[in-house]
């Protein structure tokens, strides 16, 4: 089969090879390799990057944090704060963010303001915003985005406005199916 990878290791690193036993990433991850998708992550100097199926590195190993793909975007981080990569290792958001989660396939991003709180918004796994980065708060449930700034209000998650902030409380529950 095309995609079955063996993981080796040599002297505590490791490598992979294909199917016919052609190295495709040396051994030099100090990490087990196994690809999720069309990624694997590898572990340099204890620091994560990532490889495509080809061995091509698509994000170099200097992430402090392990890197998890959540559809088509990973979260990344270099000295103490957070960006955003696409499966192709362009960053989408830059390594400025003070948090960044992944809900829904699209990157919540959280900065600090001037000692002020943070203020979050949204951007899709190009690097688009959908929504600017003006919120106390953004979670994810059932498809759709509660946004808080002073009142709560939804949006969609192409950023559609379906209710407006006018809300002391909105609670969201049974099933986006």
């Amino acid at each position: 089969s095309k995609d079955r990878f063996i993981c080796t290791e040599s002297n505590g690193n490791n490598g992979i090879l294909n199917a016919n036993g052609k190295e495709i990433y040396p051994a030099e991850s100090e990490d087990y390799i196994f690809f999720r998708g069309d990624v694997a992550i590898i572990k340099k100097n204890e620091k994560y990057g990532a490889i495509n199926k080809k061995g091509n590195v698509i994000y170099p190993a200097e992430s402090e944090e392990h890197i998890w793909f959540d559809g088509d975007v990973a979260r990344v981080k270099k000295n103490g704060k957070y960006g955003a990569i696409n499966k192709e290792g362009r960053i989408i958001y830059p390594i400025t963010a003070d948090s960044i989660g992944i809900d829904g396939g699209l990157v919540k991003v959280s900065v600090s303001k001037d000692g002020q709180g943070y203020k979050s918004g949204l951007f899709d796994s190009n690097g688009n915003e959908v929504l600017p980065m003006k919120y106390s708060d953004i979670s994810y449930r059932n498809g759709v985005f509660t946004v808080y700034d002073g009142k709560y209000g939804i949006f969609n998650i192409k950023g559609k406005q379906i209710l407006s902030l006018e809300y002391d409380k909105i609670y969201i529950f049974g099933s986006n199916n």
